[in-house]
Order: structure tokens, then C-alpha cells, then sequence
């Protein structure tokens, strides 16, 4: 703050031609003609002339008075309180830090956008005009800003080409008059509190508005639209009168051709219906009326594009087969939209016609629709169309002749001869025959081999499919060829033991190539049993591939050496004779299966051990073969003619009566105590035994058990001794 020049002047000559600046409260550059200066008070500044200049920097913080400041050059670049006579401005953000009175007859202006803090230093006896902003109080007259439009305002200060109203003050707000046509609508007032037009004029600007309406107006203008042909759209319109007025609008639609506008018939709402509209721009308006008063919207266009056309039917590929003629390859597409189009390359010329073809082959038809004044071509689309190759005619198949499987020899191997094809005209057609698979090989029993008949020349081999038909190959069993004979572990004769208990091992063949072939050997007769001395037995040899080789049959030697006895060899054990009723000889004594007495002739002994020798049949195969067995005949006591009891006091003697050979007879027990040959008698036929009278009365009464003895054997009777009644 320039605290000396606070309430002073400085004064400067009208013709001054020097400088003065103000930076920081601070004055520099004081120099040249007629500029003149000083530091005390009521120092004045006048009259800086157009040669002269003035500048205060943004930061400056000064207060200038002067009697006229000419040179304004720098005006929005000034920075402080300055004065030009009786009008002050304040420029920028001012502070006071002292006391600062603006006089009786002095205006002080904060400039829009200028800041002044007072800090409470301001003292004002004239008036002070607020277009910016102020901080802090400020006493007497302050006035702010009234913006007005269509109005006038009571009680206003004009001042620097602008209105103001004292701090304070009634404001009272008269509309204008409304134009012709036009209603005073409302009011638009911002920064106060309006009642009946009236308000206190607040601390800061006032913006008031008088709005008026036109007595009748578009409120909603129709807008424009784009549409497909075959759509429909709806245009509408909205009016409205002064609400002061009453009765009814009328509205009529109109349209646009050639710059002249002409009534819609049917269009006499505030919504028109559009349908059936052809390809192409349309203009359309509405226009409204009210008694007196006629407005008329804004034009609207309405676009209609073209449509894309449809195709009822699109174009679809014909089944066809080569028959030597010009073919349609597609039936034809329709459509209501224009024409459908054809052609056989995408970028070639379209025609209404029906492409051909005759050669077999895939064709590729392209067609669209060219459209009519309401629709666009279609993109470009396209079908597959193959004219399919005709079948050729086997008339007679080749033939072939017989082979001999052999793993090696391929179709390749196996000539195709002969054979005739004919087109689908009868002609025959020239060309070769191959195997399809030529290194398949041919097997026994094959039921045929694909051959494929390919013409020669290069039409034939466009047009017609190679045929292909099964060709039988007559194919013969190989043999193979055994190159080792299967062996047999050496074994004691068994005649339980059949071939087919008997293990062939090893053995190997080879086929028809000379390698190896597996396959399984086996005893031709399986229920043979081998013996000693024999030849060899026949085994087959089967091949794993039985569809293509034969069997073989080898024999096979079989080493057996002589068991040491039959299994069922008669010996260790007795046999016990149950010799037939009359049998007078040893041959009447069963032996076992396979065995024979040596002398079946010899006589049978009751009670007597013959030992007789007896053979087996088998004499090769056993190394023991022959045997001495005893016989042993059993003795039968002869009921019929033995005494069962015996009565004392009244019979002499007791007999018992044998079978039994008298030579053989060795003893005889009573009740198992043997009895001295004192005491009885023997004599021939067979064994005829007598107790003594002495020896049987000596018996206790009751029965008593006789026991006679011989080498094959006991024989028992009973003898009952009783007392005389």
C-alpha cells in the first residue's frame, strides 16, 4: 500500500510524455516531459497524455487518484483502487490495510471479476457499484446490478450503462407490452424472492425476464423418419393456444411435389398415417389453425430406402446324371420384387435364363434378383449343381486262372483277361481292367476280388464312373511242407494209456513261402493204445490257416518199453475158488480179464491147495507175464448126510459127512478142543468123520460145535446131544 498517497493526488502536465508505472504500491520511472511528482499529501497526479503511458502490474496493491488518465491501453491488465476524477474502479484482488474513504460526489466501481476485501477500513459518503464481488463492510449507498428483458424495474440507478438498485430498496417489476400475436407467459427472475412483482434488492445482481407466448404455437414438431419400403410410420404434430383463449384448433396435412405444397385428403388430425409409400424422398408439413391466428411446422421428410427383395422360391440344383444332352441344372427361383437372374460365373453377365450343362461335372449357378423401382438388387448367391458320371455296363467280366495259395502272390500276380463294357448307347467302350487292391492276396474259397474297368479316353473318363465288379479268383489249397515230424517221450507199456494221453512234442512245417506255419499236431486215431513193438502211429498236422492249407499226416514213432507185469496180475493173495456146481476142473476158477490157466484140466480137490501156473495173454508187452498161484478149494460139510444130533442112552455113534478129499483132511475140534484120533474114525467118501459112543456120551448136554480141519481151510457142523426120555 502507497500509504502517503492514501486521500492525495498526484499531477501530472497535459503534455506529459514520460512513464508511470505502479508495481507493488511503489512509483518508478518518473521522468520526461511534464511529469512532475512528490511525497506529501494532497500530492495530485493529472493529466498523463497520449504520448504518455500508465501501467500498474496485477500484483500491484496502489491507490491512484488522478484528474484523467488518457492512455487506457493497459486497462485490463490494472491492478489497484484508481480514480479518474469522481469515478473509481477496483481492479483485481484488492485488500485495505488502512482507512479508505470514498467522498461525498465519488463513485467506486468493483469491476466484474475484481475482488475488494475492506477489512472494515472503508468508509463510503458517495456510492459504491458491485458488479464483482466485496468482502467485509461497507457503509452508505452500495448498489448491485439489475439485468432486465422485457421489463422495466422502479427505483433504478443507471450508472456505467448498467442498472442498479440501492442495497435495500423496493424493486417493482412492470412487463413490457407483448408483442402482437403474443401473451405475457411468465416470469424468469433469478437471485431474489419475487411476490406480486416486487422484491428487496438483495446483496448481489438480479436477472429478471419477461416471458411471452405466442397466442398459438407448435409445441411438438413433427419429426423426420426413414423407413423400408412395405413399412408404415407415423408422423405427428402438437399445438397448443393461450390458455387466456378458448375454442378449438383445426390441423391439415400437407405434401410436397415439384415446390408446391397441396392439402392431404384425410390428413385433418394432429397424427398422419403413412403407408404404401414408394421408393424415394417425401416431404409433409402440418399446418394448424385458430380463428385468426395460423402457424405451420417444421417440413419432415420421410425416406423410404429400397427393400430387399425376396425370393418366394430360391433356385435349387436339379439331380442329374449325364445322358449325353444339354441339362437345366437348377429349377427356377421366384419373386414378386423384379427378376431372378442367373448366370454361371460370379462376375458374368445375368440372364433370365436357365444355365446348362451336359458334361458331367460340378457347375456353380449364381443368380439374384434384379429389382424393380421399390427394390434393390439382392446380394449374389449361388448353388452347387454336380452332373453326376453314368454307369458304365459289365457285358462280361474278365476272367482269371487257378492259382495255388501262396502268401506271397498277390492280385498284382493274377492276369485279368478278356472282358467287355458298354456305354449307356450300347457301344462298347475301350479301356483297362485292374484288381482294386492289387496286393491283396487270393485265398482258398474267396468269394471274389473288386476289379475296376477305367476307360481310355479322357471323355469316357469324365462322364462315366470306373465300374468296378467282383471278379472270383479260383485259388487251390497249398500243402505244406513238414520239415520236422513231432517226437514222443519214451513210456512202460500202458494199456490204459491211449494216443491221445500221449504228448507229440516239437514238430514244425513250412508254407507255401518257406517260412515257418503254425498249426497243431494231433493223433489221427486218439484211442489206440501203443505198443512194444510197433511201427510208428499216424498224427495230422493242422495249420492255423486252415482256409488255405491242406492238412498233412506223418507217422510217428512211438517208443514203448515192456511193462514188468499187467496191472491186474493174479499174485500176493490166495485165490478163493467158487467153483460152479459139477465143476470137476481148475478151468471152472475165474481168473482175471486177460489171464488163462496154463493146464485147466486138472482135477479140483475140496479142502485140498492145488498150485497151478496161469498166463496172460499179452506176452509182448509185459516182461512178466506168467504166474504160480495156489488154489484153494474149499471142503462143504453134507447135511444130508451129517448127524445133528445125538441122543444118549439110545444111539452109538455121531457122523459127519465132507466133501473134502479124505488125504487132505488134517484135524477135527469140539467146540474148538481138539479131539484124539482115538475117538473117531475116518473113511473115504469124500470124508466121512465117526465120533465114538465112549467119546460122544462123555458130552455135556446141549449143542456142540465140530470143526474140521483142512489146508484150504475150516468147515463147522453142529451136533445137538440130548438125554434119553
Amino acid at each position: 500500500m502507497l500509504r502517503w498517497w492514501d486521500r492525495g493526488r498526484l499531477k501530472l502536465p497535459e503534455a506529459a510524455t514520460g512513464t508511470v508505472t505502479i508495481s507493488n504500491g511503489i512509483v518508478t520511472g518518473i521522468g520526461g516531459t511534464g511529469i512532475g511528482g512528490g511525497n506529501g499529501d494532497n500530492n495530485t497526479l493529472t493529466g498523463i497524455g497520449d504520448s504518455g503511458s500508465f501501467t500498474t502490474t496485477k500484483s500491484g496493491n496502489a491507490i491512484i487518484k488522478a484528474s484523467g488518465i488518457a492512455d487506457q491501453s493497459q486497462k485490463n491488465d490494472w491492478s489497484g483502487i484508481i480514480f479518474e476524477d469522481s469515478n473509481g474502479g477496483v481492479y483485481g484482488y484488492q485488500t485495505l490495510n488502512s482507512a479508505f474513504e470514498v467522498n461525498s460526489g465519488e463513485n467506486l466501481l468493483i469491476a466484474e471479476g475484481a475482488t475488494l476485501t475492506t477489512n472494515n477500513y472503508l468508509t463510503n459518503k458517495g456510492a459504491v457499484y458491485v458488479d464483482g464481488t466485496v468482502s467485509g463492510t461497507v457503509s452508505g449507498d452500495v448498489y448491485y446490478p439489475l439485468f432486465l428483458t422485457n421489463c422495466t424495474a422502479t427505483n433504478t440507478t443507471p450508472y456505467n450503462s448498467k442498472s442498479y438498485e440501492k442495497l435495500g430498496n423496493i424493486v417493482t417489476l412492470t412487463a413490457d407490452t407483448a408483442p402482437a400475436g403474443q401473451f405475457l407467459e411468465s416470469w424468469t427472475i433469478t437471485g431474489v424472492t419475487v411476490e406480486n412483482n416486487s422484491f428487496t434488492m438483495p446483496a448481489n445482481a438480479v436477472t429478471a425476464r419477461a416471458n411471452f407466448e405466442d397466442a398459438l404455437k407448435i409445441t411438438t414438431q413433427p419429426e423426420s423418419k426413414t423407413l423400408t419400403y412395405g413399412e408404415t410410420t407415423t408422423l405427428s404434430v402438437a399445438a397448443q393456444f393461450h390458455e387466456s383463449l378458448s375454442g378449438t384448433m383445426t390441423y391439415q396435412w400437407q405434401k410436397k411435389d415439384s415446390d408446391v405444397w397441396s392439402n392431404l385428403s384425410g390428413g385433418t388430425s394432429g397424427t398422419l398415417n403413412l403407408s404404401g409409400l414408394s421408393a424415394g424422398t417425401h416431404t409433409y408439413r402440418c399446418a394448424v389453425e385458430y380463428g385468426d391466428y395460423t402457424v405451420t411446422s417444421n417440413e419432415a421428410t420421410v425416406t423410404v430406402n429400397k427393400a430387399a427383395p425376396e425370393l418366394l422360391t430360391h433356385p435349387t440344383a436339379n439331380t442329374l446324371t449325364y445322358n449325353g444332352s444339354a441339362q437345366a441344372l437348377v429349377s427356377a427361383g421366384t419373386t414378386e420384387d423384379g427378376k431372378v437372374q442367373y448366370a454361371l460365373s460370379q462376375n458374368a453377365t445375368y440372364s433370365d435364363t436357365i444355365p446348362t450343362g451336359e458334361n458331367a461335372g460340378t457347375y456353380t449357378v449364381w443368380y439374384k434378383v434384379a429389382g424393380d423401382d421399390n427394390h434393390n438388387d439382392s446380394t449374389l448367391a449361388s448353388v452347387s449343381v454336380t452332373i453326376g458320371q453314368a454307369e458304365l455296363t459289365v457285358q462280361s467280366p474278365p476272367s482269371v486262372e487257378e492259382k495255388t495259395y501262396a502268401p506271397s502272390q498277390t492280385l498284382k500276380q493274377v492276369a485279368l483277361q478278356g472282358g467287355e463294357v458298354k456305354d449307356i448307347k450300347g457301344a462298347v467302350v475301350s479301356g483297362n481292367w485292374a484288381w482294386e487292391n492289387q496286393d491283396t492276396v487270393p485265398t482258398v474259397g474267396n468269394s471274389g476280388y473288386y476289379a475296376v474297368f477305367t476307360p481310355s479316353s479322357d471323355t469316357d473318363k469324365n462322364n462315366y464312373q470306373p465300374v468296378r465288379t467282383v471278379i472270383p479268383v479260383p485259388v487251390k489249397k497249398a500243402v505244406p511242407q513238414i520239415t520236422a515230424v513231432p517226437s514222443v517221450t519214451s513210456r512202460k507199456y500202458d494199456p490204459a494209456a491211449v494216443l491221445k494221453d500221449t504228448d507229440l512234442i516239437g514238430g514244425s512245417a513250412s508254407g507255401a513261402d518257406g517260412k515257418p506255419l503254425a498249426g497243431t499236431w494231433r493223433w489221427k486215431e486218439t484211442d489206440l493204445v501203443p505198443v512194444v513193438k510197433n511201427e510208428g502211429y499216424e498224427a495230422v498236422f493242422t495249420p492255423e490257416d486252415t482256409t488255405n492249407y491242406e492238412s498233412v499226416t506223418k507217422t510217428v514213432a512211438v517208443p514203448v518199453e515192456k511193462a514188468d507185469q499187467p496191472a491186474n496180475k493174479p499174485e500176493g493173495a490166495q485165490v478163493n475158488v467158487s467153483a460152479p456146481a459139477g465143476a470137476q476142473t481148475i478151468a471152472a476158477v475165474t481168473l482175471p480179464e486177460g489171464w488163462s490157466w496154463e493146464d485147466g484140466t486138472r482135477e479140483l480137490l475140496p479142502g485140498s491147495i492145488i498150485k497151478a501156473s496161469a498166463v496172460y495173454t499179452d506176452t509182448e508187452n509185459y516182461e512178466k507175464y506168467k504166474t504160480e498161484l495156489e488154489i484153494l478149494v474149499p471142503a462143504e460139510i453134507i447135511l444130508s448126510e451129517t448127524d445133528t444130533t445125538y441122543t444118549i442112552g439110545e444111539d452109538t455113534e455121531a457122523v459127519v459127512k465132507c466133501t473134502g478129499v479124505l488125504s487132505a483132511f488134517e484135524k477135527v475140534f469140539v467146540d474148538g478142543t481138539e479131539v484124539s484120533s482115538e475117538n473117531y474114525t475116518l473113511t473115504e467118501g469124500s470124508t466121512i468123520l465117526t465120533f465114538k459112543q465112549a467119546y460122544m456120551d462123555k458130552l455135556s448136554l446141549g449143542e456142540h460145535t465140530v470143526t474140521l480141519s483142512y489146508p484150504s481151510g475150516n468147515v463147522e457142523t453142529a451136533i445137538t446131544v440130548k438125554e434119553k426120555v
